[in-house]
């Protein structure tokens, strides 16, 4: 999948604009955990995820949940479709995931408003928006259980 990013980035024109402004908050992979952080106007390529709420109960930002999701995520509490978007954005060396769930602030009014507004440019500016298309909630994952036959 990274040979086909990189050949798709040297090749196509459109998407040799990977030095775009990112999202205002975004998902930071660079540590073993990742952490919600503020895009002081870095221009930086990242990953987005299209996924499914669900009828079950959405891990989400809201006011009091902000300033712990700003100092750690533990890897291993979040949803398996998040897990796996991580996965994918890493192994594309992609260091910033922007998940709308999580990176908006669900219950703050102006928040929502402005930042929902600029989901489509979100979506339209990303590098790559992984979309977990398989799963109709976030537990489910993206990528499936593999079967490794002998």
């Amino acid at each position: 999948m990274l040979r086909w990013l990189e050949t798709c980035v040297q090749t196509h024109e459109r998407c040799k604009q990977t030095q775009v402004v990112l999202p205002k908050r975004v998902l930071d992979l660079k540590g073993k955990n990742p952490v919600l952080v503020l895009r002081n106007d870095r221009k930086e390529p990242y990953a987005a995820l299209s996924h499914c709420w669900g009828k079950k109960p959405l891990l989400r930002t809201t006011t009091s949940t902000l300033a712990s999701r700003m100092e750690c995520m533990e890897l291993s509490t979040l949803p398996r479709t998040f897990q796996d978007a991580i996965l994918i954005a890493r192994n594309l060396r992609l260091r910033y995931l922007w998940i709308d769930s999580l990176c908006i602030v669900q219950d703050d009014t102006q928040d929502w408003m402005t930042e929902s507004a600029k989901m489509m440019d979100y979506y339209l500016k990303a590098h790559i928006t992984i979309s977990a298309l398989r799963a109709s909630d976030s537990q489910e994952g993206i990528l499936g259980d593999r079967i490794i036959e002998p």
